[in-house]
C-alpha cells in the first residue's frame, strides 16, 4: 500500500456537491442511481465499529460512482437510534422500500468477513460504475476499504482531486454523515472544548482489559508510556490530563484514585461500540470513542475501538497501540507511533 502519508487535514470541497447530487436523486430530478448500505439478520453485521467501518466504505462508493447513499440497520435497533444525518437524508427502509425504489434493477455487494486480499481483488482493480451498474445496489458489509481505495488503480486519483487523503477521509466522512444525538453531544463538548484549550495537554490511554488482569499494575506500560509522551510533546506551561477508557471498573477506580490529573467519562464500564444488546450502553461507548479521538496523543489496545478513534481524529503521528507482546515501547521515540497503514490491515481494516 501506499505510506506517503500526507500531513494535510482538510476534508476537501466535495460535500456541497454531493449533497445537491443526492437531493436531485432523491426528488426524481437525476438519473435513479444508489447505493443502500444494509443490517438484516440473515449477515453478520458485527459491532457498532464493524458498521461504522462498513458503513463510511459504502459511502466512498457512492461518492466515487455518483449514487445516493442510504443506511438501514434491520436489527437490533434502527441507526437513527444512535445518531441523526447533518447534511443528507440517508434513512431508509429496506423492508418497505418506496415505491420508485422498488421498481429499480437491484444487484448486491456482499462483502462480509472479507480479508484484504478479497477486498482488493473486489475493488482495486476495477471501475466501479461498469463493474457494479444496477441502479440500486445493496451493500453488505463489516469491513473498512477506504485508506485502500486510495489505492485504487480507478478512484485514488479522483479522492485526492477532491481533498481527500487516506488519513482524513474517515473523520471527514463521520462528520458529514452522523452527528450524536443533543444529550450525547452536548456531553462529548463539555470534555472536548476542555482539550482544545491551547494551555492543556491530553493523552487519551484506553485499556482492554484481559480476563484476571484489573490491577493497575498490570498496566502500568500503558502509563509508563503515557508519562513519556507528555515529558517529549509537552509544554512546560501546558497542563496535562490523562483520559482513560477502559473496560474495567476497578482499573478505572484504581486509576482515578492514584492519578491526579487523570479524568474518566463516568459512564457505566459495561458500555462497548461491538455490544449492541443495549442502545444506551452503545450511545455511552460512542460517547467516549469520540471523546478520545480529540486527545493530543492516543495510546489504544489492540482491536477495532482504538483504531476507529484514530482514524475519526484524523492526525497522524500521535496514536500508540500497545500489546501483548510489546509492554517495552520506548513513546520518546518518533517510531513508536503506529501508522494509519499498518492499522487499516488488521481487524475490520479500514
Amino acid at each position: 500500500m501506499n505510506t506517503n502519508e500526507s500531513l494535510d487535514s482538510s476534508c476537501g470541497t466535495w460535500q456541497d456537491n454531493y449533497s445537491m447530487l443526492h437531493e436531485k436523486i432523491l426528488s426524481g430530478n437525476e438519473a435513479q442511481r444508489y447505493v443502500s448500505y444494509i443490517c438484516d439478520d440473515k449477515n453478520n453485521c458485527g459491532g457498532l465499529s464493524d458498521r461504522i467501518l462498513g458503513m463510511t466504505s459504502a459511502f466512498v462508493f457512492a461518492l466515487l460512482t455518483n449514487r445516493a447513499f442510504l443506511a438501514d440497520w434491520q436489527i437490533p435497533f434502527p441507526l437513527e437510534t444512535i445518531f441523526s444525518s447533518p447534511n443528507i437524508d440517508w434513512s431508509h427502509d429496506s423492508l418497505n422500500p418506496s415505491s420508485n425504489i422498488r421498481e429499480l434493477e437491484t444487484s448486491e455487494i456482499n462483502v462480509i468477513d472479507f480479508d484484504a486480499k478479497n477486498l482488493d481483488q473486489q475493488f482495486m482493480l476495477s471501475n466501479w460504475t461498469t463493474k457494479y451498474p444496477s441502479p440500486f445496489i445493496k451493500f453488505y458489509s463489516n469491513r473498512g476499504m477506504i485508506i485502500r481505495s486510495f489505492d485504487s488503480k480507478y478512484y485514488s486519483q479522483s479522492l485526492k482531486d477532491m481533498g481527500l487523503r487516506p488519513h482524513t477521509t474517515f473523520g471527514c466522512v463521520v462528520d458529514y454523515l452522523f452527528r450524536p444525538a443533543p444529550s450525547a453531544l452536548s456531553f462529548i463538548t463539555q470534555y472536548t472544548s476542555l482539550f482544545a484549550l491551547p494551555s492543556i495537554f491530553t493523552v487519551g490511554i484506553q485499556i482492554n482489559a484481559q480476563n484476571g488482569f484489573t490491577s493497575l499494575q498490570d498496566y502500568n506500560h500503558y502509563f509508563n508510556c503515557a508519562d513519556q509522551l507528555t515529558q517529549t510533546y509537552a509544554a512546560l506551561n501546558q497542563k496535562v490530563i490523562y483520559y482513560l477508557v477502559t473496560d474495567s471498573s476497578e482499573l478505572r477506580n484504581e486509576a482515578v484514585q492514584k492519578f491526579e490529573h487523570l479524568v474518566v467519562s463516568g459512564l457505566p464500564t459495561d458500555s462497548n461500540l461491538d455490544n449492541l444488546d443495549n442502545p444506551d450502553n452503545v450511545i455511552n461507548a460512542m460517547i467516549e470513542s469520540w471523546i478520545f479521538s480529540k486527545t493530543d496523543y492516543r495510546i489504544i489496545s489492540s482491536g477495532n475501538y482504538g483504531k476507529l478513534s484514530a482514524f475519526y481524529s484524523k492526525q497522524l503521528h500521535t496514536t500508540v497501540s500497545i500489546g501483548n507482546d510489546n509492554q517495552a515501547l520506548d513513546c520518546s521515540k518518533e517510531d513508536t507511533f503506529i501508522t494509519f497503514i499498518k492499522l487499516a490491515s488488521e481487524y475490520s481494516l479500514g
